[in-house]
């Protein structure tokens, strides 16, 4: 059997309950609580309105929704730009344009690897971090890299079209393994 103080706490809790459920009070209430779900509709429409016309997520967190809503074409065009005048190069029959779309495509790569934070002195070395980086072209760009210093001390170094084409090639896909393109 069940103590009677038990008894009373379970009583009284039970007429508690009846009375909040109890429809004369809900009917007592609608408008009440019509009156909070509507401050809550607005509030959050006014917070949502604030964070996208002030200066307030910059500030606290440094988002700026325009340069998130843009962020994967930031700089993308000019980039391409410059790939394809490279590429154009190389579909001259001039020896010179294939040696100038060779120094332009190891520089561009050089540029690249500084933007993306591998900062060391010199290209050599930056190529060098690829190394760790798992990068399936590493062979063949260190080969391109080599050919890319002898264009630089030797100006009479003659390169082949397809071997000219092969490098750009190596160097492109390194880029896109680097999710530059």
């Amino acid at each position: 059997m069940v103590p009677l103080e038990y008894n009373n706490i379970a009583n009284t809790v039970k007429s508690i309950l009846s009375f909040i459920i109890s429809p004369q009070l809900q009917e007592k209430l609608f408008v009440v609580k019509l009156t909070f779900i509507g401050l809550t509709i607005l509030f959050a429409v006014t917070i949502v309105y604030l964070c996208l016309h002030t200066s307030y997520l910059k500030i606290r967190y440094g988002i700026n929704l325009e340069d998130f809503n843009s962020f994967y074409n930031h700089g993308q065009d000019s980039k391409i730009e410059r790939w394809s005048s490279i590429k154009k190069r190389l579909q001259s029959d001039s020896p010179s344009d294939y040696k100038l779309a060779v120094v332009e495509a190891m520089n561009f790569l050089d540029d690249t690897l500084q933007r993306l934070g591998y900062g060391k002195k010199n290209i050599e070395e930056r190529l060098q971090v690829l190394s760790g980086r798992n990068i399936s072209t590493f062979f063949q760009l260190s080969k391109a890299f080599k050919v890319y210093e002898d264009i630089l001390r030797d100006p009479d170094f003659s390169l082949p079209k397809a071997e000219a084409l092969q490098i750009v090639n190596t160097i492109e896909k390194t880029l896109i393994e680097l999710e530059v393109f």
